[in-house]
C-alpha cells in the first residue's frame, strides 16, 4: 500500500508517540511525525506537507492550544485537526471543547481513539483533506 499522507502527532508522552508511530507506519501506511510540545509542532508544520494533526489536549494550557490551532488553521485552512481528551475531561471541559469545535477541530476521547480498532479511522479522517499551501 502506498504512503497515504503525513500526520503530526503531538503528545508529551514519548512512549505513546512511539507506539502510535509504529502502528501507523506498519499497519496503516501513514507517516507519523511526533512532537512533544507545541513549539516543535509549529516548526514541523512550517516545514512539512502535513495532511492532518492529532493533539493531546494536555499538551499545554487551553488558551495556548486554542491560539496554536487558530494560527495553524489560519495558515492551512483545510488542515484536519483532532484533539484527544481524557474521558473525565470530556465531561468537565465542555466550554473548551465547544471552542475547539468552532475552529473545525474534531474532539475525541483519547482512550477510544487510541484503541487499535479505532486508530485507523482517525488516521484516515486526518488525511481526508489535503493541507493547502
Amino acid at each position: 500500500m502506498a504512503d497515504m499522507g503525513k500526520i503530526l502527532y503531538v503528545d508529551r508522552d514519548k512512549d505513546i508517540r512511539e507506539l502510535v508511530s509504529e502502528v501507523t507506519g506498519k499497519d496503516f501506511k501513514f507517516e507519523l511525525l511526533g512532537s512533544e510540545n507545541l513549539e516543535k509542532a509549529e516548526d514541523i508544520l512550517k516545514g512539512e506537507g502535513i495532511s492532518g494533526m492529532i493533539i493531546d489536549e494536555q499538551i499545554s494550557k487551553q488558551k495556548e492550544l486554542l491560539d496554536f490551532i487558530e494560527k495553524a488553521k489560519g495558515r492551512y485552512p483545510s488542515l484536519s485537526i483532532a484533539v484527544l481528551f481524557a474521558a473525565v475531561d470530556m465531561v468537565l471541559e465542555s466550554e473548551f471543547r465547544d471552542a475547539l469545535k468552532k475552529q473545525g477541530v474534531r474532539v475525541v476521547a483519547k482512550t477510544e481513539a487510541l484503541r487499535y480498532e479505532k486508530i485507523g479511522e482517525l488516521l484516515k479522517w486526518c488525511v481526508s483533506q489535503k493541507m493547502g499551501g
